[in-house]
């Protein structure tokens, strides 16, 4: 009998993943169990993508796929996160059958702590179209012959090496223990890496020969940073950007990095505290991954901004090609401003340096008027909000600059439409922005009138 409600069946099997792509896991599930031919497209999708936050997810996954062939052939990305040091070996046999079998693997991140000792078919196992390899924790032979045997293939690239950081009781010091050799000579060559995250020391087995155009690692010490930043001219293409975490300012370092990568375009530099007042941050060293967002930075005077723009020259002289910065101690992040000659100012558009400068109740406003950023920095932060520019006003009196100020909110808030977070956040900005900006006109005007009056005196005499 004819239906004019054409039957789910008549589609094609790639339209239906599309279809999949977008339901939730359950009702995936639910679909498997209608037919043979909708569980086989069903299992398709719904084993693509397998992540894992504990033991016993990660357990219950890898059976699955363990004991389905249509679920092992349909892994394209592995995501597991785990303590391995609370697993026995017989979890461990499930996990090293389950992800063996799974050929089609494309991207492989596994952060078991020590348990990659223990996947031996997993170090025997060679995945053709593995791209993206994130691994973690200690060194092991059968860590590196996977990465030896996958060398060639991959674009991308992330090891970090676990070492638990001890903090004292009294958490007023943080004591920095000696680090474990990595006990590896030889991982392969690898002709289209791209990008390396995490441990420095693996740079001069990683960049002689690569493509790796973008480099975000960490040193615990300076003599591990100089002598691995000197592989930095192995690399077969320049290298564009590095982003460096380290225990301390190294000058000798920053020096390599001119020598070695003197067309670097982009620098961040995030210095770890070690004298006890950010006790959580060489800690964050555990979870690399999350480490960008986590480090903490304070700036609690202009005095430091004043430093931070002499150490900006210095910077910019030993590597004139970078053209963004971001700096180990105040964490602010500069970009040169060709619509002022070229001048460094803080990236007013950057969430971090804009919490930091306009935002910190720490800073004196009047402090900042000696800094040859502040006027374009000023008049950038304004443009982006839609807030008028505080150096072009006829009238300096603070009173005439707020009307101006409320004037403009007015505006941008009736054409923001309903009151969302984002909306809210939005509003926030702009406040805080206005608190800083209504300070400039009075200290501006102040200034005015000193180089006036020094005009006057100088006239005179």
């Amino acid at each position: 009998m004819y239906s004019p409600h054409p039957s789910i069946y008549l589609l094609p099997a790639e339209i239906l993943k599309e279809i999949y792509k977008y339901l939730c896991a359950w009702n995936l599930v639910a679909l498997a169990r209608t037919s043979k031919r909708l569980n086989a497209t069903a299992i398709s999708v719904l084993y693509s993508i397998v992540e894992a936050g504990t033991p016993g997810e990660a357990l219950k996954r890898c059976k699955a796929i363990e004991s389905n062939p249509t679920a092992a052939k349909a892994v394209r990305h592995v995501c597991i996160v785990i303590d391995g040091s609370l697993c026995t070996r017989a979890f461990f046999r499930v996990i090293d059958t389950a992800i063996s079998s799974a050929s089609g693997i494309v991207s492989l991140a596994l952060d078991i702590t020590e348990g990659f000792q223990h996947l031996d078919l997993l170090a025997a196992s060679t995945f053709p179209y593995l791209r993206m390899l994130k691994l973690s924790g200690e060194m092991s032979k059968n860590l590196a012959r996977f990465i030896r045997t996958h060398s060639e293939g991959l674009r991308h690239l992330t090891f970090t090496h676990i070492v638990p950081i001890p903090i004292s009781d009294s958490q007023e010091a943080i004591i920095i223990p000696p680090r474990r050799p990595l006990n590896v000579t030889d991982l392969g060559s690898f002709p289209h890496l791209t990008t390396y995250t995490g441990d420095g020391r693996l740079l001069p087995l990683i960049l002689p020969g690569s493509l790796v155009h973008h480099v975000h690692t960490y040193f615990i010490g300076e003599k591990d940073a100089i002598n691995s930043l000197g592989f930095l001219h192995t690399v077969s293409a320049p290298l564009q950007s590095m982003a460096l975490i380290t225990t301390g300012w190294y000058p000798d370092a920053l020096a390599v990095i001119a020598r070695q990568a003197p067309f670097v375009t982009g620098l961040h530099w995030r210095r770890l505290s070690t004298d006890g007042h950010e006790v959580a941050d060489l800690a964050i060293l555990l979870a690399f991954s999350m480490v960008s967002k986590n480090v903490l930075y304070r700036v609690e005077s202009a005095e430091e901004l004043v430093e931070d723009y002499k150490m900006i020259q210095s910077w910019s002289q030993a590597l004139p090609s970078v053209v963004q910065f971001q700096l180990p101690y105040t964490g602010i992040k500069y970009r040169q401003c060709y619509n002022h000659n070229g001048k460094w100012v803080p990236d007013w558009s950057d969430n971090e340096t804009y919490m930091r400068i306009v935002a910190n109740h720490c800073i004196v406003v009047s402090d900042l008027i000696a800094l040859p950023w502040l006027e374009a920095f000023a008049t950038g932060v304004a443009r982006y909000h839609s807030l008028p520019n505080p150096y072009h006003l006829k009238s300096i009196t603070e009173r005439d600059f707020m009307v101006e100020m409320l004037r403009a909110v007015d505006k941008i808030e009736e054409g923001l439409e309903g009151l969302n977070i984002a909306t809210a956040q939005r509003i926030r900005y702009i406040k805080e922005t206005i608190t800083f900006l209504c300070k400039l006109p009075t200290e501006i005007g102040f200034e005015s009138k000193v180089k006036m009056a020094k005009v006057e005196a100088k006239h005179n005499v």
